[in-house]
């Protein structure tokens, strides 16, 4: 157990001056005091007494609602220019070269120096948006799946909490257009998409019975954009998600670039059914 008195806190209702508080061995908040005396346990001057003090000002850790992991790989050689014709599909390209290399111990590595340097910049939690599905060939994994066990476990290591959001992908564009070969590791059927998912939520409710109180881990689903996950197929994955876990956060791409907010017709009527219907099933909007 560790103490830390702050001087200067943002909490629920506000700032507050000299508040203490109680940090559990792995790294939940398990009391708080604010100021003076508190008739139920010890005064807070006598918790601050054996308390690390941290002045200035403490605010809550901020979640990163939205990350690819892997593409950390490409930091530094795609934020600019090489000549006017690069775009958002020349990155595209770039990141199927990527993706198409990535093996589930190379993604462990990537991953963890990125929620080590989330941690470093304030960011406590993680929504990870992971499309990374199958070997490099193409197929699926036999028995549980490493390059999404890589991502769990880089969070252990790293020590930031994670919500885990296996994504759908199964076209390459509007229509039902298939993936493209680049596109092969990023495939899932729509039953099979379910039934992993429904697992590993069964999965995480069991860890954290044994684990007696809160984990900092949340399994979601998403579905990589309007052209990859065709309208009957987004509707009715996410009603049968609802029932896996009706609170289960739900993520997509609605608006990738500027073609996929204008070019078809068929996109807008995803678009249309999404923005309302996206409450009610879950759909956090990206």
């Amino acid at each position: 157990m560790r103490r830390y008195c702050m001087q200067s806190a943002f909490l629920g209702q506000g700032w507050a001056r000299n508040v203490t508080v109680s940090v559990s061995d792995d790294g939940f908040i398990t009391d708080m005091r604010i100021g003076a005396a508190d008739e139920r346990t010890l005064p807070a001057d006598v918790l601050a007494a054996d308390a690390e003090q941290i002045d200035g000002i403490v605010v809550p850790g901020m979640p990163n609602a939205h990350s690819h992991a892997f593409q950390r790989a490409m930091a530094g050689n795609t934020e600019y220019r090489l000549s006017a014709r690069d775009s958002f599909w020349t990155w595209r390209s770039a990141m199927y070269a990527l993706a198409n290399r990535i093996e589930p111990d190379d993604l462990q590595t990537l991953a963890t120096q990125l929620f080590v340097e989330m941690l470093k910049s304030g960011y406590t939690s993680v929504a990870e948006f992971h499309y990374l599905h199958r070997n490099l060939s193409g197929a699926a994994y036999s028995g549980s799946n490493p390059l999404w066990e890589a991502i769990d476990n880089a969070a252990d290591i790293a020590g930031i909490g994670l919500t885990f959001l296996p994504t759908l992908y199964q076209t390459s564009d509007f229509g039902g257009r298939p993936l493209k070969p680049e596109q092969s590791r990023f495939a899932s059927d729509t039953e099979g998409f379910l039934r992993a998912v429904e697992e590993l939520v069964a999965s995480e409710r069991r860890v954290q019975g044994v684990h007696n109180g809160p984990r900092p881990r949340r399994i979601g689903a998403a579905f990589h954009s309007l052209r990859a996950v065709p309208l009957h197929t987004l509707r009715e994955a996410a009603l049968r998600l609802r029932e896996i876990d009706a609170g289960m956060p739900v993520h997509i791409h609605v608006a990738e670039q500027a073609l996929a907010a204008i070019a078809k017709t068929a996109k807008w009527e995803t678009a249309q059914w999404v923005m309302p219907n996206g409450k009610e099933s879950g759909l956090k909007i990206f």
